[in-house]
């Protein structure tokens, strides 16, 4: 048997499938959508941005600070992958787009072009700066990258508190075959997120969470349960059959209200029950929040469920 040490438990975070993201790769069309975002920012470095009366192309200087800081960053004197390439911006296009070039040099060049030259912004250059940053995000998200851009800098998603105490943890335990049916719905939640469809992402979770109480039921033998009960009235049979093994005190009585009226009330309020055609799409926050909430009470009720007792 061996000891259960800490590289171990970390290791086993690391394993493909206990995240809704990737970390440790860009993949090509991601690369060329990063590349267009920089072009919108910095021009396209042609003949049609030269200005006559300062006799400056705007865009080529600052293709050619970027191409520069890029080069010292690498220790070298020329990107890599642009021998015969004279364009100074076409050299950056090699170099990001080039599968060869690391994950992370890639995602050091955002930083770099994000925040290059900041101080002097004009009001339409922050204007330009900012829907990079929300398209940039929107990217990342729909390419299941596990990075934003916040506050001036690259951040990993897993780094974000709740995601790292919450979210990959709910989706390491949901791994248990017996969850299976959980774990798609859970994860169907996450892309209909990634794809903006808030009333689906809400539908999703709300599976999940009654998918959740029945796998508990059908794990426990409890089978006396209505099969079209409501996810409030699932939660009241789990309760009468002890499965918090609370003491009936009124601040527990108080959560399980809670319990009842978090994920299948949200789920109700937002789709739920068929909505009109020209109903206006739910703001994208309330899926982030719907994802959240759903992640924290399936991790009580697998807590609850692994701590029942075996002889019960």
């Amino acid at each position: 048997m061996l000891l259960d040490t800490y590289s171990r438990r970390v290791r086993a975070t690391l394993q493909s499938g206990c995240d809704v993201y990737g970390y440790d790769h860009i993949p090509q069309n991601l690369r060329a959508q990063i590349l267009h975002i920089a072009t919108d920012i910095y021009g396209e470095c042609s003949s049609t941005t030269y200005n006559r009366s300062t006799g400056r192309n705007i865009s080529r200087e600052k293709w050619e600070k970027l191409n520069k800081i890029l080069c010292r960053e690498l220790g070298v004197f020329k990107l890599p992958f642009s021998k015969g390439v004279t364009d100074i911006r076409m050299q950056v296009f090699h170099y990001i787009y080039n599968p060869e070039t690391n994950y992370l040099n890639v995602l050091d060049f955002i930083d770099i072009f994000m925040n290059m030259d900041t101080e002097y912004l004009s009001s339409s250059d922050s204007m330009r700066r900012e829907h990079a940053k929300l398209e940039l995000n929107a990217r990342f998200q729909e390419a299941e990258i596990g990075y934003q851009f916040e506050n001036g800098k690259i951040i990993r998603i897993d780094s974000q508190e709740i995601h790292k105490e919450i979210i990959k943890p709910v989706l390491n335990l949901l791994s248990n075959p017996i969850f299976d049916f959980v774990n798609k719905e859970y994860r169907v939640a996450h892309e209909r997120y990634r794809n903006g469809e808030v009333k689906d992402c809400i539908l999703a979770c709300g599976r999940s969470f009654e998918s959740m109480i029945k796998c508990i039921c059908d794990n426990k033998k409890w089978t006396d349960y209505e099969k079209g009960a409501r996810a409030t009235d699932l939660i009241t049979y789990i309760r009468n059959k002890n499965l918090f093994q609370d003491d009936n005190s009124k601040v527990f009585n108080a959560f399980v209200q809670m319990l009842k009226s978090g994920v299948p009330e949200l789920r109700n309020a937002n789709g739920g029950h068929g909505d009109a055609p020209d109903t206006p799409e739910r703001p994208l926050y309330m899926a982030s929040y719907a994802l959240h909430l759903t992640a924290t009470n399936l991790l009580f009720l697998y807590e609850a469920w692994e701590n029942y007792p075996s002889e019960k």
